[in-house]
């Protein structure tokens, strides 16, 4: 079902370590919701010495322009870790103009731990401590090969921000949750419906000023 007309907009965005090669696009009833005002951005980034550390595909309301620019993104490179995650953190809470008195949701999508060794950069407990602030809650989707300091930063950054950390299966569910040391009962289904449904909460909780921080 559509939200009423009345639900503020959302902003989505995705920060995207690109050399984990992932499609993601939200489910396509999020196009039946014509009373719904989304806008997207993705920001991504690599590591010192690649082809670029961030990039940014700027906010847009065209869902499916949106998608269509994240199917043409290529993996290149990689094979290494730790990468630049604090520079894509940085740029995506500090580097973008996010409105004023809408849902703000991010998420996290990546397969290796951020550089703890660079000089001068925004630490990942700094961005999201100013998401807090700014109301921007972050959810932290651990790819495939993410080790065991990658998943304690992504549930750092996740519970900092009162967002969930979430992991992709690969195996049994068990196996994948042990992987990154997830206890107890743990909620499956795709990767698109995960997303969408943290975005439907957004309205949610918008619509009804509910605060959760």
């Amino acid at each position: 079902r559509c939200p009423p007309s009345a639900i503020p907009p959302v902003q989505p965005i995705i920060v995207k370590h690109m050399y984990y090669r992932n499609s993601i696009f939200f489910e396509k009833k999020t196009k039946t919701c014509k009373t719904v005002a989304s806008n997207f951005v993705a920001v991504l980034y690599r590591d010192l010495g690649d082809e670029y550390v961030t990039s940014r595909h700027p906010f847009t309301s065209d869902l499916e322009a949106f998608d269509e620019a994240l199917q043409q993104i290529e993996a290149k490179g990689g094979g290494d870790m730790p990468e630049s995650m604090n520079q894509g953190l940085a740029e995506a809470v500090g580097g973008l103009k996010w409105r004023d008195g809408v849902a703000k949701v991010a998420f996290v999508i990546a397969d290796a731990p951020p550089h703890t060794d660079y000089q001068g950069d925004i630490s990942y407990s700094r961005a999201a401590a100013s998401a807090l602030h700014q109301g921007i809650r972050i959810h932290a989707v651990a790819a495939s090969g993410l080790n065991d300091l990658g998943s304690l930063v992504f549930r750092q950054v996740a519970q900092l921000t009162r967002g969930k950390f979430i992991f992709i299966e690969y195996g049994s569910v068990a196996a994948s949750a042990a992987d990154h040391g997830v206890t107890g009962s743990v909620h499956s289904n795709n990767l698109d419906a995960i997303l969408y449904a943290q975005i439907r909460s957004e309205h949610y909780l918008n619509v009804h000023k509910l605060n959760l921080y």
